[in-house]
């Protein structure tokens, strides 16, 4: 029943019905700007969602962008309150603040031009934590310095995805001088990562991250790491991390399909792939390969064992792990390139299914092998049948799942 008061006598609804209201409205924003003026009832209610998933896109005047925003938050300390989701996206400097959020996306975004208040920051002995962080961020003339106080702002980050983190690298031309600086600065030690994500940067800033992160208790945390590599020396930081971690690593996805398409010979060395150090996880439940097959190899003249390079490297990077009684789930991700076969003759032909067959049954407790095709629907189905005749033992058993890529498995579920 509705209640009247007042000089009026407005109507007063009861507070869950005005709730549902408003929830139903939850992505509807200039309804729910209409609804926030009906009462100071209303008002707080639709601010929820209004502010949940904001963007902030930068702009370098003043009174603009980034500094209004965070003069608009320190007049209205209450909105931040509301704010889980956060975006920021311009070219421009940025001294930060600390919303109480649980993601933070950040495209575009310099770290450079930091003022005294944030640079050279000390050891901050209550880190913000979040559920998720999303990083395309820095430039060639950030200095690392104002990278690490970025990252000295948080502690305990459930999923950090790196596509892009840049700085300025002219005075560190070798791994021994990155390091003097790295301790000569300060690494951000409350840094705990327990779910990594790096894309493949040509830039060697991805393979710096990896060891910067190795001075950060994300060696205690880290459970899941995913890794898009365009050159050997991010493998090798990838490797390094992996070893450190040790134990704690459950899953692991590598894509090395850049590195091994821009090899200038064909190497399928196995004793190579050590450097990445899985076999020190000793614990590792699933591990993700990608790998991208094309038919040049057969406009050569080449031997057997050459055009199946590509593939038999990831065979190779699996049998680093035949001893390991922990994992179970393997997944191998194809894309093509073609131009005179299909894919399906290219799958068939540039494989070595009797040694990939081998290497998979070394795995006495393996219970599923997942094969992912990441060119859609159609070449999926175009290279089933050959699938389900070069693995029919495991299709048989049970073991064998055959898929499209999709946003659950880009990187893995646990990604």
């Amino acid at each position: 029943m509705l209640r009247y008061f007042g000089a009026y006598d407005l109507p007063v609804f009861p507070p869950e019905l005005v709730d549902q209201t408003i929830d139903y409205l939850h992505d509807d924003k200039p309804n729910l700007k209409t609804c926030s003026l009906v009462s100071r009832l209303w008002l707080n209610s639709t601010r929820h969602h209004i502010f949940r998933s904001t963007v902030i896109v930068g702009d370098s005047r003043p009174g603009h962008g980034f500094a209004k925003f965070r003069a608009f938050l320190i007049s209205h300390p209450n909105i931040g309150l509301h704010i889980h989701e956060l975006r920021l996206q311009g070219e421009v400097n940025l001294s930060f603040w600390r919303p109480q959020l649980q993601r933070l996306d950040i495209f575009g975004v310099r770290f450079g031009g930091c003022d005294e208040e944030c640079h050279g920051r000390a050891f901050n002995p209550d880190p913000v934590s979040l559920d998720q962080i999303t990083l395309v961020a820095g430039s060639v003339e950030d200095d690392f310095a104002d990278t690490l106080d970025f990252l000295r702002l948080f502690g305990h980050v459930q999923h950090l995805y790196v596509f892009e983190l840049t700085w300025c690298t002219s005075d560190m031309p070798n791994l021994g001088a990155f390091g003097r600086r790295l301790h000569e600065l300060g690494p951000p030690t409350q840094l705990q990562v327990h779910s990594l994500a790096t894309g493949h940067a040509f830039n060697p800033t991805s393979s710096l991250l990896c060891e910067t992160l190795r001075f950060t208790r994300t060696v205690d945390t880290l459970y899941c790491l995913g890794a898009e590599c365009a050159g050997w020396d991010h493998i090798q930081a990838v490797g390094d991390l992996v070893r450190d971690v040790g134990p704690n690593l459950l899953h692991l996805h590598m894509d090395p399909a850049l590195v091994l398409m821009n090899e200038e010979s064909y190497n399928d060395n196995h004793l190579r792939w050590r450097v990445l150090q899985a076999h020190s996880c000793l614990n590792l439940k699933t591990i993700s390969l990608m790998i991208i097959l094309d038919d040049h190899p057969f406009t050569e003249d080449l031997s057997e064992e050459e055009k199946r390079c590509t593939s038999t490297n990831i065979i190779s990077l699996i049998s680093t792990l035949e001893k390991s009684a922990s994992l179970r789930h393997i997944t191998i991700k194809f894309s093509f390139d073609t131009e005179e076969e299909t894919p399906a003759q290219v799958l068939a032909a540039g494989v070595d299914w009797d040694k990939m067959v081998s290497v998979l049954n070394s795995f006495e407790d393996l219970e599923i092998v997942q094969i992912i095709c990441a060119d859609g629907y159609d070449v999926l189905e175009e290279c089933r049948p050959v699938l389900l005749e070069k693995l029919c033992i495991l299709h048989g058993e049970g073991k064998l799942k055959i898929a499209t890529l999709n946003e659950e498995n880009l990187f893995g579920a646990e990604l």
